[in-house]
């Protein structure tokens, strides 16, 4: 038998609820008998957003298992003959009667209802933080002294962040096993960090775990997705175009975006995501009156897995990774280097079986932690960026002062990470050791970081790195040899190899100028070639870059002058 709640408002006089059944019924006109609506329904508010548009109605009913329901329906769907807030409705289990007059009498009902009611909520498009509340989907999580409400009004709510089990179950069948897996560490502070961004005027940002099949990376998303909902429902692919990315981004908004497998994606296109992803961001588009549609904003933190790198995965189309993507997007290794995958801990069992614990834990309780984190973020915003601040400052002391500010882009991100991580810690919603996750962040950011060569600007790695490719290459093939009696033609020739011992203690590799940006393939010609001289790979002339070379001909042009120590410390 369907339990309905008592009337919050009024109803007009044209209707009433059937004792016995609850529906909603209106009243019968002259000779005509009375006819059912729909099932029990209610308008609890008017809804509108904070600059006085989209309005709308709060319609509150209970559906046949007697689970209450919510929706903020947009106005604007009752300008046609209303089946599409209709087919809506009973998606979500309001029962409505198939007749004509019933649907019309439904219309009239909620827009009646509209003009009796005197509660007004803030309507939004999508969850997350507005003025000082978080709107989730199922509830709205707001500080202890505000008056204003909100209610997300939108056709396509984010599915799955629902919240199953308590808790303490989490922390003791999800939470303790990843406190020392640095790589489960990290997702668990990358889920809880996405709500800070905007209190620590941050941006969003990237986690890409890559490495082989079959170690562990899609189970290490399963505990961080737990945090905000059910990990099946809310783990998206990376097998979408541009604009489906959008309007999954913005669905996850202020909260953690998983993508799975970064190969299903077009590899010609992930270079532009990674950038809209991160700046959070979408395209202009124009409306059908021809004005100029607000592109949908966000701010989230996203976690990837796939088999490749960003970087390797453009270079399979012929791309250059640009250094601003590699900022926003942070390859990281996944594997833990312990011959159990992304595992240092496997707690008595095999990779594998520890992998399906983890997802079949995950999948069974779910929710509650992110319900436990929000509450206390809304009442204590002021907390966050100090705390924040103070994390950053720690992170800076092992970072060489010479360090180039992409990696100290890359620092701040890592910061931020463990900063979540420990302020759960500090609130009790994680019942780790203090510094947990401030150890397992630093131990992470320097394995990026010695992946990437060093804290020179990432221009400049790549610059050292295709010189180097360059001659491991075309040594043999594309160099005159600068040596007595060696007289060889060589086709397509870029310079010369100088072995002279007269002019150097080691072989140089002499590039002519205009073949130089040949090698460089886009990059700045002049800083490539200081960074090499800051690397101590250029031999020059003083104040140049370049170095004058006596050729066979007697000729002595300016020439780029690469040692061969180039080589040795790839």
């Amino acid at each position: 038998m369907q339990v309905v709640p008592q009337p919050i408002n009024p109803l007009p006089k044209e209707f009433y609820y059937d004792d016995k059944t609850k529906w909603l019924m209106r009243s019968g006109e002259d000779s005509n008998p009375p006819f059912r609506v729909c099932s029990w329904l209610q308008v609890e508010a008017i809804t509108r957003d904070t600059t006085g548009s989209n309005y709308g109605y709060l319609l509150h009913w209970v559906d046949d298992d007697n689970r209450p329901k919510r929706w903020a329906m947009p106005a604007e769907l009752l300008a046609s003959d209303g089946t599409q807030y209709r087919r809506i409705l009973l998606m979500k289990g309001l029962k409505i009667s198939s007749k004509v007059k019933a649907r019309q009498a439904l219309t009239y009902f909620i827009q009646r209802m509209g003009e009796l009611v005197q509660k007004r909520v803030y309507s939004v498009s999508h969850i997350g933080w507005h003025q000082k509340s978080f709107v989730h989907p199922q509830v709205t999580f707001k500080p202890q002294f505000s008056k204003d409400e909100f209610v997300l009004q939108t056709m396509s709510s984010t599915i799955g962040m629902g919240r199953q089990g308590s808790s303490e179950l989490w922390r003791n069948s999800i939470g303790k096993y990843c406190q020392h897996n640095t790589v489960l560490n990290l997702g668990i502070c990358a889920a809880l960090a996405s709500p800070l961004l905007r209190l620590c005027a941050s941006d969003g940002f990237g986690i890409h775990l890559a490495g082989d099949s079959s170690i562990g990376k899609t189970a290490a998303m399963y505990p961080a997705l737990s945090i905000w909902g059910k990990p099946s429902r809310l783990c998206n692919t990376w097998r979408s175009t541009a604009n489906g990315l959008e309007g999954t981004a913005l669905m996850f908004n202020d909260c953690l975006l998983a993508l799975d497998e970064i190969g299903e994606v077009d590899a010609k296109e992930i270079g532009g995501i990674a950038y809209m992803l991160a700046n959070g961001e979408g395209k202009n588009r124009l409306k059908d009156t021809c004005e100029i549609r607000q592109p949908p904003r966000w701010k989230l933190v996203f976690l990837s897995t796939g088999e490749v790198t960003l970087e390797h995965l453009m270079a399979s189309v012929g791309k250059n990774i640009k250094a601003g993507q590699q900022v926003r997007v942070i390859d990281l290794q996944a594997d833990a280097g312990m011959d159990m995958g992304i595992f240092e801990q496997t707690y008595d069992q095999t990779p594998a079986e520890f992998a399906d614990y983890l997802k079949q834990q995950s999948e069974g309780c779910y929710g509650c932690i992110s319900y436990d984190w929000l509450n206390e973020l809304v009442n204590r915003q002021n907390e966050v960026s100090p705390f924040y601040h103070e994390i950053r400052s720690r992170f800076h002391c092992d970072i060489p002062k010479e360090a180039d500010g992409q990696v100290m882009r890359v620092t701040n991100k890592f910061a931020l990470l463990a900063a979540a991580g420990e302020l759960a810690i500090k609130w009790n919603i994680l019942d780790w050791q203090t510094d947990s996750c401030f150890y397992s962040c630093r131990k992470l950011f320097f394995k990026w970081l010695d992946s990437r060569g060093g804290v020179n600007s990432g221009e400049d790695l790549q610059a050292i790195e295709r010189v180097r490719s360059f001659i491991q290459q075309y040594a043999s093939s594309r160099f005159a040899v600068l040596k007595t009696g060696w007289n060889c033609e060589v086709q397509n020739c870029v310079g010369v190899i100088d072995a002279r011992p007269e002019y150097s203690t080691e072989e140089v590799y002499c590039f002519y100028a205009k073949d130089w940006r040949e090698v460089l393939n886009g990059l700045n010609a002049s800083r490539a070639a200081r960074a090499l001289a800051n690397a101590g790979y250029l031999l020059a002339d003083t104040d140049k870059l370049q170095k004058k070379v006596k050729l066979k001909d007697g000729s002595r042009p300016r020439m780029y002058c690469v040692k061969k120590s180039i080589l040795n410390e790839h």
